[in-house]
């Protein structure tokens, strides 16, 4: 008779912990899945995150959606100046006709530095559209990829 009240709670417990196994199983390969997804992103060169930043913020300029744009400067230009003035610095975009990353340069000795050009088609008052380069400084802050202005020196 002993034995008989201990059988039933034991089936119980083991019963419960083939189900929290068979759920572990379960969500096992979608834990692998998402961890080696993640990585992936990871993997990418310095070069192509930059340039696809980099076009990101001049389609935002184009757009006059200077807060979006404003985004992706550094958290330390971000303390000092505001969305407006960001902006204000970047209202000639307005003659802008077009913007294309050109090339991406990081540097060897500076794993958190890249060199971006920019050609910009743009057009002025009662001028022929022209082609310029706008030459860029991008560093990374915290894993992150951002457009660096020096204030001392304007753009």
């Amino acid at each position: 008779m002993n034995d008989m009240q201990y059988f039933p709670s034991a089936l119980k417990r083991r019963a419960r912990s083939t189900s929290y196994a068979l759920h572990w199983l379960s969500v096992a390969p979608l834990l692998v899945g998402f961890i080696s997804g993640c990585s992936m992103l990871e993997s990418r060169a310095p070069e192509e995150i930059v340039a696809e930043r980099a076009q990101q913020r001049v389609e935002l300029l184009m757009q006059s959606d200077h807060k979006a744009s404003y985004q992706y400067t550094t958290p330390g230009y971000r303390s000092l100046e505001t969305p407006g003035q960001y902006g204000t610095r970047w209202s000639g975009v307005t003659m802008w006709r077009s913007a294309q990353v050109r090339s991406v340069r990081c540097f060897e000795e500076s794993a958190d530095k890249c060199r971006v050009a920019l050609t910009v088609r743009y057009k002025a008052f009662g001028h022929d559209e022209i082609d310029a380069i706008l030459n860029e400084e991008w560093v990374q802050v915290d894993g992150k990829w951002y457009l660096y202005q020096d204030l001392r020196k304007g753009l």
